[in-house]
């Protein structure tokens, strides 16, 4: 499926890119977001990651190929949302391997996956489900990871430590959430409108640090949810986040500090952050089905250290969803 259409490009040629609001928005198409996963519902879902870090001592590049099962089920207060079957690629030998059978260190690049979930009834994340053993099972992988490390790594070994914990695992999952259905759930949004707001961006690069940002999101035209289908009933949702001036001004002086607590004094620092988030959604306005999403983190920086020339460093992470439902009553089969 090729996807990711510039709709902001078109927005801004349309001429009406801006806040909501304006008038004749009336005259356009609105749509209706609204959560109704019905139980029964399950899917299969295939995903790629690809990351590159340039500019450090060891530049690096990966691709992680997983899929998993959804299956949406009945939970006291609300639905749950539970993920299982978990399978990955070996980059090396492209063999495919059960998450309990994974080779290092396809292992330790997957400890971040978040567990099932249970959501409100309005698509709001209540709580995490069956976190204890991923999590048990990360911190065991962790600690031979840590044991390589040498022992002047000691902000690396506290940093990793966080990635494994329930608080972390829970903002993934909701950041994930929110980028799939949680952020649109019960909002009109006009097609060929561009918005705007203001939320806390995850910083995942800088140990999941959140900062002010500046969030616009645009509705695209209706379209077919995949290729093959020749009825229109999904719509394209593109999100862009840029972190506020004065949010990158505070994130410099906070990336200082951390350096002179860690080195007594401070040997390097990182500053100059260019930061941009963006995710595009092809989804069903009616039940918020998504059939595609794709996530892209971009972040640039430059490190300087005393009696050196700086360093551009940056580091890019992007993730490509692809949904296969049945059962329940998804209306693009």
């Amino acid at each position: 499926m090729s996807r990711g259409r510039p709709i902001f490009a078109l927005l801004v040629l349309a001429g009406i890119a801006g806040c909501a609001g304006a008038g004749g928005g009336s005259e356009r198409d609105s749509v209706a977001l609204r959560f109704d996963w019905p139980v029964g519902l399950t899917a299969l879902v295939e995903t790629e990651r690809s990351t590159r870090t340039t500019g450090s001592r060891d530049p690096s590049s990966t691709t992680v190929r997983m899929s998993y099962r959804i299956e949406v089920e009945e939970a006291q207060d609300g639905r749950l949302i539970r993920r299982g079957d978990i399978r990955a690629e070996d980059p090396e030998s492209g063999q495919i391997f059960p998450a309990d059978q994974l080779p290092e260190p396809l292992a330790s690049q997957l400890m971040a996956v978040f567990p099932s979930f249970v959501v409100s009834d309005e698509g709001q994340l209540v709580r995490l489900e069956g976190a204890e053993p991923l999590i048990a099972e990360a911190q065991q992988k962790l600690e031979h990871r840590l044991a390589e490390l040498p022992p002047e790594s000691a902000e690396a070994r506290a940093l990793a430590a966080t990635r494994v914990s329930e608080e972390h695992l829970l903002e993934a999952a909701r950041e994930h959430w929110e980028q799939l259905t949680g952020a649109w759930s019960g909002t009109s949004l006009v097609v060929g409108e561009s918005y705007r707001r203001k939320h806390r961006l995850l910083v995942p690069s800088l140990g999941g640090l959140r900062i002010l940002a500046t969030t616009e999101l645009g509705v695209g035209e209706r379209i077919p949810c995949g290729e093959e289908m020749t009825a229109v009933e999904c719509v394209e949702i593109e999100v862009r986040s840029r972190p506020l001036p004065e949010a990158l001004a505070h994130l410099e002086e906070v990336m200082r500090e951390r350096s002179r607590t860690a080195t007594s004094g401070g040997s390097s620092t990182l500053e100059d952050f260019e930061i941009e988030e963006s995710s595009y959604l092809v989804t069903e306005p009616s039940t918020l089905i998504p059939h595609y999403l794709e996530t892209t983190t971009k972040f640039r920086a430059t490190l300087r250290r005393p009696g050196e020339a700086d360093i551009a460093v940056s580091d890019l992470d992007q993730t490509v969803y692809r949904y296969q439902w049945q059962g329940g009553e998804a209306t693009a089969q």
